[in-house]
């Protein structure tokens, strides 16, 4: 029965560990120096997939027309993914201005990967910047992403963060989705890239062709990002983060728990297809961590007072060090952690994860007005 324990407690202790490397990976990435523009940089293409962005488009051009040059050599893509709304009349507003363009993807090709390569293929500047078509960009944000590349750098992820709100369902979600940014930066600063957003990442052209793109991954509906971020690094090329208030992009929050669901299951569904079995064995420990707690009752019926203290330590630790680690997103992707906020948060947080994960391993969910199996 004591080893059982142990067993028990080996998820555990595992998912501290993991929560302290990220915990020391953001201080790491604090304290190196922000980056200035590298003379060397011959170009620099935005690429933005969009698939009915309507109601956003308006304001991310001017976010894009907005942006601070500082003598980069830019150019704008638009890549229109069959989109099925009103967006017409933003066509000629990109098109008229200089160095944008809109492209349009065929009839059969669908999808933000094929979108992405679409525009990629289509550019000959040497970096390539990626960001959604819902989100707003600060000002200063291109200069500071390509302010990150030196001679050894092959991609850069960049912060993202909600746009807030008064709604209590907002707040909370902007903790956890402040967690898993603060997740993937402190996995970059520690050396051990994992996971990134695609609405805020830049990389290297040339590297993009050379690893092939999104051809190993295209049949997953998520991971443009995080496979192409691994792919690039396998090559021995430096994986940068940009963690600068003034370059935090600013992301819509889920207007429904049916949407976070379903957005988060899509995030799941690549768990299992990642490249690195040691990875994959890693994130099976902290679902398993999870699962723990969910059959928690079982634990201290089968083990009594050994069981119910296992579980009491299991749920303290967690929040003292997932607390810590969100502390260290006050002032950059929210203003602070409201304490009835996280625990808020905290009591959902076990369910959703073990929830989203189980349906994102089988698939089926809806994004974008499309049917997705995984």
């Amino acid at each position: 029965m004591n080893l059982l324990l142990i067993i028990l407690l080996l998820p555990m202790l595992f998912y501290i560990y993991f929560l302290l490397k990220i915990k020391s990976g953001l201080r790491k990435l604090k304290q190196e120096p922000g980056g200035s523009v590298v003379s060397k940089i011959t170009g620099v293409t935005l690429v933005i997939p969009f698939r009915n962005e309507e109601e956003n488009l308006r304001n991310l051009i001017e976010d894009v027309a907005n942006l601070e040059k500082d003598g980069i050599n830019f150019d704008v893509i638009f890549v229109n993914d069959h989109s099925e709304d009103d967006w017409q009349e933003y066509k000629n507003q990109i098109r008229e201005r200089e160095n944008w363009r809109v492209i349009e993807l065929g009839a059969g090709v669908t999808g933000k990967k094929n979108a992405l390569t679409e525009g990629i293929k289509n550019s000959s500047s040497e970096i390539i910047l990626v960001t959604d078509a819902d989100c707003r960009i600060p000002t200063k944000w291109l200069k500071l992403m390509v302010g990150q590349f030196d001679e050894n750098t092959g991609f850069v992820a960049g912060a993202v963060k909600y746009k807030s709100n008064d709604s209590i369902f907002t707040k909370i979600q902007a903790l956890e989705f402040g967690g898993l940014i603060l997740s993937g930066a402190g996995l970059i600063g520690s050396g051990e890239p994992v996971i990134c957003s695609a609405a805020s990442m830049a990389f290297r052209r040339k590297l993009f062709i050379e690893v092939g793109g999104y051809n190993l991954n295209n049949s997953l509906s998520s991971g443009d990002d995080e496979f192409l971020m691994r792919s690039i690094a396998r090559l021995g090329h430096k994986v940068g983060y940009l963690l600068n208030k003034e370059g935090i992009v600013e992301t819509n929050p889920g207007d429904s728990v049916g949407g976070f669901v379903q957005q988060r299951s899509r995030w799941a569904s690549k768990g299992l297809f990642y490249e690195n079995p040691i990875l994959i064995l890693k994130l099976v420990l902290i679902f398993l961590f999870y699962l723990s707690l969910i059959l928690s009752p079982f634990t201290i019926w089968f083990f009594g007072w050994n069981g119910s203290f296992l579980v009491m330590i299991s749920i303290v630790f967690k929040g003292l060090t997932e607390y810590f680690v969100l502390l260290e997103g006050e002032g950059l992707l929210y203003e602070n952690v409201d304490l009835s906020h996280f625990l808020l948060a905290e009591l959902m947080h076990v369910p959703y994860i073990v929830f989203t994960a189980i349906l994102g391993a089988f698939g089926g969910f809806v994004w974008k007005g499309r049917q997705l199996s995984r």
